[in-house]
């Protein structure tokens, strides 16, 4: 069944950088901004973009059959990020931008740690660029590194795949790697 549920959740949590990447969720999702996070509004639209965020979060979290999704999702931007575990569908993108607004984020982390960050977590970091190998990325827990303003940098960590030749809105990659992780893409939903 489809659906959303209530609000965005009071169960999300916060990492520092010490033990940034929690371990022993299925996947990751790591929203690339070039914005700081430092002194984000996350009430605005302008040209920082921050506003994909949000749409990214309800792609992952709302988008697919009832239960959830077992994955956690960092924002990185400007060497500032929020790791967020529990976050819960919300209808409307104001929960969630009033949930990003009353967190701290957490900084100064470098990408490149932040990767080998993941990848001693056991998770695979895969950026999806339209330049990358075709999908599937390999087998494994994997962390997804998705561009929301613009494309994360390229920094041979990274398994690079690509979803198609075409160029889809972060929110729509977001959503079809959400599917994808929950097997209603793979036919293997339950």
């Amino acid at each position: 069944m489809y659906g959303n549920r209530a609000a965005a959740s009071s169960r999300v949590r916060v990492h520092g950088v010490e033990g940034a990447v929690p371990r022993g969720y299925r996947c990751g999702f790591l929203l690339y901004t070039g914005a700081s996070l430092r002194d984000a509004d996350w009430s605005r639209v302008d040209e920082r973009r921050l506003d994909i965020v949000p749409r990214c979060l309800q792609a992952i979290y709302c988008h697919g059959p009832s239960g959830g999704l077992d994955a956690y999702t960092i924002i990185y931007g400007g060497g500032y990020m929020m790791v967020l575990e529990g976050v819960e569908c919300s209808v409307s993108e104001k929960p969630l931008r009033r949930l990003l607004s009353s967190l701290e984020p957490v900084g100064f982390v470098g990408y490149r740690e932040l990767l080998e960050a993941a990848s001693a977590a056991g998770y695979r970091p895969v950026l999806l660029l339209e330049r990358g190998e075709p999908w599937p990325p390999p087998p494994g827990r994997r962390l997804y590194i998705i561009g929301t303003s613009i494309d994360p940098p390229v920094t041979g960590l990274e398994h690079v795949a690509s979803l198609g030749p075409r160029s889809y809105l972060a929110s729509q990659v977001a959503a079809y790697i959400a599917l994808w992780e929950r097997g209603v893409l793979r036919g293997d939903e339950g």
